[in-house]
């Protein structure tokens, strides 16, 4: 009887705060700890849930999921934690797979190294740090960690997952894939087809997932989140949710939202989200620079129930960002039936725009403005977006759908590593 395979995924930090990686990345293994895999993450104590006890060795388990914590010396951004590598060297050559997540800190290069130090094969998860926007930042200090070490993990790597087919896109465009570009067309539109393994493309693409199930508590109506926020009551919501980060395009939206302010005088702004970094004091500068201060109403970060409540409560979802890898607060968005407007540079605007699941615009003002509007003005086809997205949801991005494909690949590559052997 074939025994489960062993996966082991690596990141440099679980904290929330630090964006959807660390999220998606524990779903994702909590969902294929569901399916019967033995899953293990390691990563740092930089930003560790509080909640989650650990014992002295900074282990826990948490739904299935084996979670290990290892110190770093220092808080510097680059997290080097001899003791990670050391049990990544001690755990490392009984995996079947190691999943590594997330670009430019100690961890990608000590995996790696071991990896191909005891025959085992990885994949590489970049969540978004290779679009374009992100790519230009700190070249300084990017360029030379790829030299030394993106360059060749990418080119050793049995497969580089991305979550859309924009995200792949747009990685292909820098210069840490070589000569792949002039081959990707053919050889992903061979993934999945029934080619042979040795014929499939390394640069997959796998959505994350969400659960139909979690929009079961946003059944409510939106009363849970109107009765914290009564003075919401009765108005037009327009809700962005997400970190308040540079990335997220706040500044189209506070500029967007005065305008659409002063054609619909019951609508109301409202920011959910965390503020990490201090980026919120700009957004209500723009905010009272353009008059809508009052209208607008910041909750902080949101919770399970009080989150699906307030996108139930919301007539329209909001993500302008200038760069976003997946979106997971938009599919939640389409989950709990709340229309939603995004940016062509949120990676699922191709999926959303192809089926009408929702409106997508350029990071502009006027067009960011004239689509809330015209949202609010229209309830009938801001429902239409919504079913439509409803169906996308069921069709693309539930963790039934993924796991499989996470699974098949998983299983590609054990076996191919095995017959190598």
């Amino acid at each position: 009887m074939k025994r489960n395979r062993r996966i082991l995924h690596v990141i440099p930090t679980i904290g929330g705060q630090h964006g959807g990686a660390p999220i998606a990345c524990f779903d994702l293994c909590r969902e294929l700890a569901k399916a019967g895999l033995e899953v293990s993450i390691y990563t740092t104590t930089i930003d560790a849930p509080y909640d989650w006890h650990m014992d002295q060795e900074g282990r826990t388990v948490r739904d299935g999921v084996e979670i290990r914590f290892f110190p770093v010396l220092g808080y510097r951004w680059y997290w080097i934690s001899p003791m990670m590598y050391r049990a990544l060297e001690a755990n490392i050559p009984s995996c079947d797979v190691v999943h590594v997540h997330s670009l430019y800190r100690f961890h990608l290069p000590a995996a790696v190294h071991l990896c191909r130090k005891f025959g085992v094969p990885y994949i590489i998860k970049p969540h978004g740090s290779l679009d374009p926007f992100l790519f230009v930042r700190r070249r300084w200090r990017k360029s030379v960690h790829e030299m030394l070490f993106e360059r060749p993990a990418i080119c050793g790597a049995a497969a580089i997952q991305f979550t859309t087919d924009e995200e792949r896109d747009l990685a292909l465009r820098t210069s840490l894939f070589g000569k792949q570009k002039s081959r990707v067309a053919e050889a992903d539109r061979k993934y999945g087809e029934g080619s042979e393994p040795t014929q499939r493309s390394r640069n997959v693409v796998i959505a994350e997932g969400l659960s139909l199930d979690s929009g079961k508590a946003a059944s409510d109506g939106g009363e849970k989140f109107l009765d914290r926020y009564p003075h919401l009551r009765g108005r037009e919501l327009v809700l962005y949710l997400g970190r308040i980060n540079f990335k997220k395009g706040l500044d189209i939206l506070a500029r967007a939202f005065a305008k659409v302010a002063r054609v619909r005088p019951e609508a109301e702004l409202v920011i959910a989200g965390p503020d990490h970094e201090g980026y919120a004091e700009q957004v209500r500068r723009w905010l009272i620079q353009e008059g809508v201060a009052e209208r607008t109403t910041f909750t902080g970060m949101l919770w399970n129930q009080e989150k699906w409540s307030a996108l139930c409560a919301a007539d329209v979802f909001v993500l302008p960002s200038y760069t976003e890898n997946f979106g997971l607060a938009v599919v939640e968005a389409m989950i709990a039936g709340c229309p939603v407007i995004i940016s062509d540079k949120v990676n699922i605007w191709r999926e959303i725009s192809g089926v009408r699941a929702g409106i997508v615009v350029p990071c502009d003002v006027q067009q960011t403005a004239d689509a809330i509007t015209g949202l609010l003005a229209n309830p009938e086809r801001a429902r239409e977006l919504a079913t439509n997205a409803l169906q996308l949801v069921e069709q693309k991005f539930t963790w039934e759908s993924v796991i499989v494909k996470m699974t098949e690949l998983y299983d590609t590559l054990a076996v191919r590593e095995a017959e190598r052997g």
